[in-house]
């Protein structure tokens, strides 16, 4: 009995552990993170792998312009092997940038908003950005 007991507590913890997956629909959002992937279809998902840089005009700043975020992500599901996009916060990039959306592997996958965004005095760290991502076909 204390055995059963014992497992049947161990197994509950186990389960209240493990992360919850995000799992939406094909061309709907879904917000990405550090540690909070999202899963479209139930096949593709797509984790934060890192910011690449930030450098977006800060709130209350006056700049000679608008500046820019952009992030990599890890895409999973799609081929054998995960893929890595970066995405930006331009809409129309310069080609030495990373553009908001890009296709690959006959998905679209599309960055429409990045938060939060920079103030002029202070930092902010990786883990507190949010992506908002849409893929499509």
């Amino acid at each position: 009995m204390k055995t059963t007991f014992f497992l049947i507590l161990l197994s509950w913890a186990f389960v209240s552990c493990t992360k919850n997956k995000l799992n939406v629909p094909i061309n709907q959002a879904a917000v990405v993170y550090q540690n909070n992937p999202a899963t479209w279809n139930n096949n593709i998902t797509i984790s934060w792998n890192k910011l690449i840089e930030e450098s977006r005009c800060p709130n209350n700043a006056d700049c000679f312009w608008e500046g820019m975020a952009e992030v990599n992500f890890k895409v999973e599901g799609l081929s054998s092997v995960p893929i890595y996009i970066s995405l930006g916060t331009l809409t129309s990039a310069p080609t030495n940038f990373s553009p908001n959306e890009i296709d690959t592997l006959g998905y679209h996958f599309k960055m429409i908003n990045l938060t939060p965004y920079p103030e002029a005095f202070g930092s902010i760290d990786e883990k507190d950005y949010r992506a908002t991502l849409i893929v499509s076909k």
